[in-house]
């Protein structure tokens, strides 16, 4: 079963990275991963991880097919995709702007797997989201995601 598992991911991550990379090429550095296109990536990449949901979907599979690190954040990223798609929401360049600083400066770092420090993330995020960007429901929604992602990957942690 782990090997199905690692060969879906594998493929999907695969496929999403170079879709990611097209449209990147094609729209510049502005481009916000979360997109109508690679949306279909992940509803793609949901059905191919059906079969596994309910016995592997979860950190201990993913560190071991992938270890600790690699399995986190591919559970990370498929749960952010999963509730990020889900929601109709209008991404402006602004919003895109204000999601890179606050993520890809990693003004909140997510260290450990200890629920106290993933409660301390959160509310850093929050912070970090309401101070940087100007669209409300932007920042209300990627912290929501956020929480939804992690309450996923850790659910016996109350973030």
């Amino acid at each position: 079963m782990k090997q199905g598992l690692k060969h879906c991911i594998t493929d999907i991550f695969t496929a999403l990275n170079k879709t990611l990379a097209h449209v990147a090429k094609h729209k510049g550095p502005k481009f916000g991963a979360i997109d109508e296109r690679s949306c279909k990536i992940h509803t793609e990449e949901a059905k191919c991880l059906k079969e596994y949901e309910e016995n592997c979907l979860n950190i201990e599979t993913f560190a071991k097919v992938y270890g600790k690190q690699n399995g986190y954040n591919f559970l990370m990223f498929y749960y952010l995709y999963e509730s990020a798609c889900q929601h109709n929401i209008e991404i402006t360049e602004e919003d895109k702007k204000c999601d890179r600083e606050v993520f890809h400066k990693n003004l909140c770092p997510r260290e450990g797997d200890k629920c106290e420090l993933l409660k301390n993330y959160i509310e850093c995020l929050n912070n970090e989201l309401l101070e940087k960007c100007k669209n409300k429901e932007f920042a209300e929604f990627r912290h929501n995601s956020e929480i939804y992602a992690l309450q996923k990957v850790f659910p016996d942690c109350e973030v």
